[in-house]
């Protein structure tokens, strides 16, 4: 059975990961991250849909271990 939940994006070799996070902050209010690592110059691939929707909160997670 194929998971069919828009809220949780993994890779996909048929979709690309810009379109589909530039098509949800377009309609979004608020947009939550957990990634293994950040690039902050990728923002500037998302700059026009940010732009368009300036309202949208972003926030993001960066690592995924935990301190003991």
């Amino acid at each position: 059975m194929k998971n069919t939940d828009s809220t949780f994006i993994t890779n996909d070799a048929k979709k690309v990961l810009k379109d589909r996070i530039s098509k949800l902050i377009g309609f979004s209010q608020e947009l939550k991250f957990l990634v293994g690592f950040f690039y902050f110059s990728g923002i500037r691939e998302l700059y026009d849909a940010i732009r368009n929707n300036p309202d949208v909160v972003t926030r993001v997670l960066v690592g995924v271990d935990r301190q003991r």
